[in-house]
């Protein structure tokens, strides 16, 4: 097996291994914010943080794969096409 494929097993295996809900299998930042607030404040909260740890997981996780895409990220344009300096930020 060469490195690309051992590459691509490694990082489908990684992808595959992702938890459904970041904040529910993110026991350590549980633990934190049981510390630091109170139980009635992390009882009011834990509700919003599960729907947001699945939100982030899911529709999150995947726009910002979207994003990631070759192609989809700012290009800067130094120089209209007659040599004019311009600097602008295309999105």
């Amino acid at each position: 097996m060469n490195n690309a494929t051992r590459g691509r097993s490694a990082l489908q295996e990684w992808e595959s291994s992702k938890p459904d809900n970041f904040f529910s299998a993110d026991r350590n930042l549980q633990r934190v914010l049981r510390h630091y607030l109170s139980d009635e404040a992390y009882s009011d909260f834990e509700k919003t943080l599960v729907d947001l740890g699945e939100n982030a997981a899911t529709i999150l996780d995947e726009t910002a794969k979207l994003e990631d895409h070759i192609g989809n990220h700012p290009l800067l344009n130094r120089w209209t096409g007659i040599g004019e300096r311009i600097e602008e930020i295309e999105f």
